[in-house]
């Protein structure tokens, strides 16, 4: 549950100008926390992020489990169930990556994914391996866990 929504209901419950105290519970991350987990599916392909061998990003037909599981956290870094995130190394693929050295994503409010200074997307001549175009491109949305 996230604070906005615990002081919500603690205060639903105990009346207005009541004293409450937020904590992170034991055991619990506060930076990080998850806002939403599943699937990221490109709209033009209809295919899903995929971690593939030596942990490769890429698009693969969804069909479920870990290596399409994702979690984009709250410090806008999208975290995969091996517990590392999203990055791109110095070839420009798209691969797993130390969560705390990972871009920070933008533009998921308009379903993009920037960084960099561009768009995720499929790559014109292999459908499957992902790379960057400037905004505005094709097969630049994608439909984000809710």
């Amino acid at each position: 549950m996230s604070k906005r929504k615990f002081v919500s209901a603690a205060l639903s419950v105990l009346g207005a100008g009541a004293l409450v105290t937020v904590a992170t519970a034991p055991g619990a991350a506060a930076v990080g926390d998850s806002v939403r987990a599943g699937s990221i599916v490109n709209e033009g392909t209809g295919r899903c992020l995929n971690v593939a061998g030596g942990g490769v990003v890429k698009l693969a037909d969804c069909r479920g489990g870990d290596a399409q599981t994702w979690t984009i956290r709250q410090d806008r870094r999208i975290e995969s169930a091996r517990g590392q995130c999203i990055g791109v190394a110095q070839d420009n693929t798209v691969r797993l990556e130390d969560c705390a050295s990972a871009p920070l994503w933008s533009g998921m409010e308009v379903r993009e994914l920037r960084a960099f200074g561009g768009c995720l997307m499929p790559d014109f001549a292999d459908s499957s391996r992902l790379t960057f175009g400037f905004p505005g491109g094709p097969n630049q949305k994608w439909q984000l866990p809710n």
